[in-house]
């Protein structure tokens, strides 16, 4: 590089003001004429490569300041795309409108930036465009290099537009429904702006389904009570949780009887104690021995108001024929 050489276009110069290095791009009082102009700020061209590249500027005019944003691309032809493109404002009040900076294609392979300037207001610019992918042709212009004009360009496009405090501003802050059948919807910005839209209500706000009460004690017939789980609980581990009765189920009572079908334990008893005062012995009394076949030996006792007793004593032999012998003792306790 030559001792005279700088980096005037891509660095902030040393030694001067901040502003020395924005360009002013245009003014709203020109030629003696107090009125809006619109200034061409630069022009892109492709020049057949592939280009992706951020038009990126600082601007700041009388009553506001912000930075712009244009996105161009070709594809290694001279067909120019804009992919993105944004202005943010910095500043609410006073500031440019939104239709105060757009971009133009005169043609396939060029790009146009303008932007206007109310009566009175300037607009000064600072370079920070950033190369994603190779460099297309730019040239920027300073106030006086093109002619302004008094009307947008043809064909004109509208750069996006943002203010730096408006997310903050339409931060919602309140919401209201009104209406019966044709409702409202309105939200409430912080700054005070509304968002309102409305909608037919489709619903007639009648709930057929109506709460049902919980009874703890259900009554037989009702149906339009629901039981409660603790009755479930306790009726299912009740012994007898309907209150069935032996009639119920065609069951006897407790304290019924078959009196009429079987003798009863008192019949039972008086029965066998009328037979046994209805036996009167007349046998022979005393100690007595009876003799039959093979030595059958019986022997009977009574002495009146003693114990009676029988002894049956045998020894019949034991062959094949016959078995051995046994003795029966029958003893009978009574008096007379």
């Amino acid at each position: 590089a030559s001792s005279t050489h700088n980096h005037d276009d891509l660095y902030l110069k040393k030694g001067t003001g901040f502003n020395s290095n924005y360009v002013r791009a245009g003014y709203g009082y020109y030629n003696s004429v107090a009125q809006t102009y619109w200034w061409k700020v630069c022009t892109v061209v492709a020049d057949g490569h592939y280009r992706d590249y951020n038009i990126h500027l600082d601007w700041t005019s009388r009553y506001a300041n912000g930075e712009m944003l244009l996105h161009v691309h070709s594809d290694n032809d001279v067909i120019l795309d804009v992919f993105d493109d944004y202005v943010m404002q910095k500043s609410q009040d006073y500031g440019k409108s939104i239709g105060d900076f757009v971009w133009v294609k005169p043609n396939e392979s060029t790009l146009e930036i303008w932007v206007a300037t109310p009566a009175w207001q300037e607009f000064d610019y600072m370079i920070r465009s950033n190369v994603n992918e190779g460099t297309p042709q730019i040239t920027y212009y300073a106030m006086g290099e093109v002619e302004p004009l008094t009307a947008v360009p043809t064909g004109y496009t509208t750069f996006q537009y943002h203010k730096w405090n408006q997310a903050y501003d339409n931060y919602i802050t309140g919401i209201s429904v009104t209406g019966t059948t044709t409702k409202t919807i309105k939200l409430t910005q912080r700054d005070g702006g509304e968002i309102s839209t409305t909608f037919v209500d489709l619903d007639t706000d009648t709930d057929t389904n109506t709460w049902r009460p919980i009874d703890d004690t259900p009554v037989d017939g009702v149906t339009d009570e629901s039981i409660s789980s603790n009755w479930a609980y306790d009726h299912v581990n009740a012994r007898n949780p309907h209150g069935t009765t032996a009639d119920d189920v065609g069951a006897a009572p407790a304290s019924h009887s078959h009196n009429d079908i079987y003798y009863t334990e008192t019949e039972v008893n008086n029965l066998l104690a009328n037979k046994a005062n209805e036996y009167t012995y007349t046998g022979i009394v005393g100690d007595h021995d009876m003799h039959v076949w093979n030595k059958v030996h019986a022997s009977h006792s009574d002495n009146g108001g003693a114990a009676a007793y029988w002894v049956i004593e045998t020894t019949v032999p034991q062959d094949n024929y016959s078995m051995g012998g046994f003795t029966i003792l029958y003893h009978d306790d009574y008096s007379s």
